[in-house]
């Protein structure tokens, strides 16, 4: 595929800029082995070889249950409440 030359760049910006739907043309100058894209509503749905479906993803993926959650303030109460027992213990009280 030859690169975009500045003039379909342009129009390219331009384009999407403007909120304009851009031509099939388009399509295939972009995404020459992508095979198609499905409408879905007002949004598409990129389709292309070997794309996984979400099920399979989803099968696929390791669950993960997280035993000790905390968030970041929590984490930096218990780093500072741990700095201040060290100087206590240091201080021999």
């Amino acid at each position: 595929m030859r690169p975009l030359t500045e003039s379909e760049k342009k129009e390219l910006v331009r384009r999407v800029t403007a909120g304009e739907t851009l031509p099939a043309s388009w399509q295939k100058r972009l995404f020459p082995d992508s095979g198609r894209a499905e409408p879905v509503g007002k949004e598409y749905r990129l389709v292309y070889e070997g794309k996984l479906k979400r099920e399979e993803v989803l099968a696929q993926t390791t669950t993960w249950v997280p035993g000790d959650f905390r968030t970041q303030p929590e984490v930096d109460a218990c780093v500072q409440a741990s700095r201040e027992t060290e100087r206590l213990l240091d201080l021999g009280l």
